[in-house]
């Protein structure tokens, strides 16, 4: 499990590093500018590596999960931690990476859970996780003419309702508001970001962490 751990890391980082700098390659084109984690990008990169064997072994070591289960959940994890990666690195969620998420999120509730379709509270985490930030986002560009979340927060959102579920789904946005706000808090207290703050900051890191500790607490 480990050895299949360290492996999947490995390749999901190069995967990551690969449309990173695709993606910023078509910034440049556009003359746009993305945003940035205050993190240099090694440290990210070997705090994905260290994250990814934590929940492998926690996962086999301390829960009742299955070894199947356990190979999914990782898996899954893996994928998460790409789309933080090129977040943070870039700002932007790239579709493939979502699209693979929900696919395999999908796949977790018929050879895992062996449902034929996702359970409607799966569903309905998929639908609303999507459509209530594209509602707040709509509000908040009507009430300060700036947007607040992108598509691909939304598109991220719905992913990871589908994963755990609406229920669960309220719990991440708390957590990944909270860890934000952290976040921020100590920057402006530090006083040495590194990113473009008028443009905002990377949510989908927040939303990986939090689903990852929604995920360890559910393997209890």
């Amino acid at each position: 499990m480990l050895a299949v751990t360290i492996s999947l890391a490995f390749l999901a980082q190069w995967g990551a590093q690969r449309l990173t700098v695709r993606i910023r390659a078509e910034l440049a084109a556009e003359q746009s500018s993305g945003y940035l984690i205050a993190l240099p990008v090694l440290w990210l990169q070997r705090l994905f590596v260290l994250w990814l064997l934590i929940n492998a072994l926690w996962l086999v070591k301390g829960t009742a999960f299955s070894l199947s289960q356990c190979l999914a959940t990782v898996l899954m994890l893996a994928v998460l931690g790409m789309l933080a990666l090129v977040d943070a690195e870039t700002g932007i969620l790239p579709n493939e990476l979502v699209l693979l998420l929900m696919l395999l999120a999908w796949g977790y509730s018929w050879f895992i859970k062996g449902d034929d379709l996702p359970a409607l509270d799966r569903l309905w985490g998929m639908s609303l996780g999507y459509a209530l930030p594209m509602l707040f986002n709509a509000a908040y560009r009507w009430a300060r003419a700036r947007e607040a979340l992108g598509q691909g927060d939304a598109k991220l959102l719905a992913a990871i309702g589908l994963w755990v579920g609406l229920t669960a789904l309220a719990d991440v946005w708390i957590i990944a508001s909270a860890l934000l706000l952290v976040y921020t808090v100590g920057l402006t207290f530090a006083n040495r970001s590194t990113m473009r703050l008028n443009k905002g900051i990377p949510f989908g890191p927040f939303l990986v962490l939090a689903t990852n500790a929604l995920v360890i607490c559910e393997s209890f």
